[in-house]
């Protein structure tokens, strides 16, 4: 194997390494600065419309076992 090329690699692999660290420290830094801040409107829409699905999902097993008649 040519050394050049094992150089070359680790060290875009030790950047890509870099790149991934700085990228986690702006997400951890941008999730602590929006902790407390109030949803959004598509995002309280997304969480009901969520939650309605798996409602109608829990009524449609337990009509299924019951095997009550629509």
């Amino acid at each position: 194997m040519d050394p050049t090329t094992t150089l070359e690699f680790a060290r875009m692999r030790a950047a890509r390494q870099i790149d991934f660290r700085i990228s986690t420290s702006r997400r951890a830094e941008f999730a602590a600065e929006n902790e407390h801040a109030p949803p959004a409107p598509t995002e309280l829409l997304a969480r009901l419309g969520l939650l309605l699905a798996i409602a109608l999902g829990f009524g449609l097993v337990a009509q299924i076992i019951v095997g009550v008649p629509a």
